[in-house]
């Protein structure tokens, strides 16, 4: 199970989240 992967695309998500705000 890819999860290092899955918990780095949502801190991605979030970054680019926070980015727009």
């Amino acid at each position: 199970m890819p999860v290092h992967h899955t918990v780095n695309q949502t801190r991605i998500l979030i970054y680019k989240c926070k980015r727009y705000s």
